[in-house]
């Protein structure tokens, strides 16, 4: 079953950050550890530690908001904070995470809307309910 776009929620310290268009991420990997030996037959690996990677969230800019404007505060300040996305899809499948603000981006366009985008990077795990 697809699952719309409409309808999903980011927040941050639990209050809806608005006018988000895009979320990308998270794009997580895992470290690989190699456990190769003279008895393998071949190379021979397990997995290390997740790294949740970034998740980059677009939003048309509005400078009278709070909570966006609190996502840039978190950039200037670098501290973390607790972000959360929930989906449409009937469950309200939620991903809670820790991350601090990588980067805060403007973009300016001719005949555009004036877009920020925010580079969230994930300290620790997500965890999905």
């Amino acid at each position: 079953m697809a699952i719309k776009t409409q309808g999903t929620v980011l927040k941050r310290n639990g209050v809806t950050v608005p006018k988000v268009f895009d979320i990308a991420g998270p794009n997580g990997s895992a470290n690989e550890i190699d456990v190769t030996t003279f008895e393998s037959p071949a190379k021979e690996f397990i997995l290390g530690l997740k790294d949740q990677g970034d998740i980059t969230i677009s939003m048309v800019y509005d400078t009278s908001s709070a909570a966006q404007n609190a996502v840039r505060d978190d950039f200037d300040t670098g501290n973390s904070q607790t972000y959360s996305f929930t989906l449409n899809d009937g469950l309200s499948t939620t991903g809670t995470f820790t991350a601090y603000v990588k980067s805060f981006a403007l973009q300016i366009g001719a005949d555009d809307k004036v877009v920020a985008n925010a580079t969230l990077r994930v300290s620790g795990a997500i965890v999905y309910t």
